[in-house]
């Protein structure tokens, strides 16, 4: 398997882990990745794949690539604890998606108050993927790549 791309799911700034305000993701425990503070309230696909899991509350997402490769998408610090209110399901689970293509809308009227970059995370509990490049500085939903990643 070659090098694998995925593209910001949400326009904005990309910025490292390590600035994420929760120490699941910025500990790195769910996998290695980036996140996003983003400037848009509108969240794509950023690998093209199949909706693996859609969180009910709408608030994270996992897209399964065609080799297999897992890439999480959470949008928020601390959302799930909105029971998905002010968030907007566009996919089902186990649709298939495109990269850019829209998947969740959430209010900011609503979730004004929360801290809502978004993570996304390569999934990887077998360690065999390796993050090999990560962009920094500003990004547009489905156009830039802010994360690359190889296997093993």
């Amino acid at each position: 398997m070659g090098k694998m791309n995925c593209y910001s799911p949400v326009s904005g700034e990309v910025v490292d882990l390590d600035k994420v305000k929760d120490p699941v993701f910025a500990g790195r425990v769910l996998g290695d990745g980036t996140a996003v503070y983003p400037a848009e309230t509108t969240v794509s696909a950023p690998v093209d794949g199949v909706l693996k899991l859609m969180f009910h509350t709408g608030h994270a997402f996992v897209i399964e690539t065609e080799s297999g490769d897992e890439i999480m998408v959470h949008i928020g610090v601390n959302t799930v604890a909105y029971q998905g209110k002010g968030f907007e399901v566009l996919k089902k689970q186990g649709e298939k998606v495109y990269a850019g293509e829209e998947v969740v809308r959430f209010s900011p009227d609503y979730l004004s108050s929360s801290d809502m970059t978004t993570m996304v995370i390569l999934m990887d509990e077998k360690k065999k993927k390796k993050v090999t490049e990560t962009k920094k500085g500003a990004c547009t939903r489905g156009k830039d790549i802010i994360l690359k990643w190889k296997s093993l």
